[in-house]
């Protein structure tokens, strides 16, 4: 009976050592899981402000493409503004040439015109003088 009471003994002690065992790892487990859910609650708004800095950044890349294509579109009608231009330049330098032309024909007109002009006060000179020759 003796023997049976010191194994019923060492089995106790042996039982009550692993039951302070198994209350030290699930008080670890305890304090490991506190110390997650804390970090959690910390992570937990930083996940919220990367989000929002996320989306911050897609509105400010939307913003930045419109901004882009707004840009492009400028781009494209200044180029057929200016392909226009370029256009009339070129007309105009045409019609420019014509005046020239035209400008060298007058002159050349007026030169003409005006050697008419010579050759007749030449002329009404002429006729003034015979004329003045009948009257006497």
């Amino acid at each position: 009976f003796a023997v049976v009471a010191d194994e019923v003994r060492k089995l106790a002690d042996r039982s009550g050592e692993a039951t302070r065992q198994i209350a030290a790892t699930i008080q670890a487990i305890q304090t490991d899981t506190d110390s997650v859910v804390a970090s959690m609650g910390e992570v937990g708004p930083r996940v919220d402000s990367g989000v929002s800095m996320a989306r911050q950044a897609a509105d400010a890349l939307s913003r930045i493409r419109g901004g882009a294509q707004s840009a492009r579109d400028n781009i494209r009608a200044v180029a057929g503004a200016a392909a226009e231009q370029a256009e009339a330049n070129r007309d105009v330098a045409g019609n420019m040439e014509q005046v020239a032309g035209l400008a060298g024909q007058t002159r050349a007109t007026a030169l003409e015109a005006e050697a008419e002009v010579k050759a007749l006060e030449t002329l009404a000179t002429g006729l003034r003088q015979a004329a003045a020759s009948f009257r006497l």
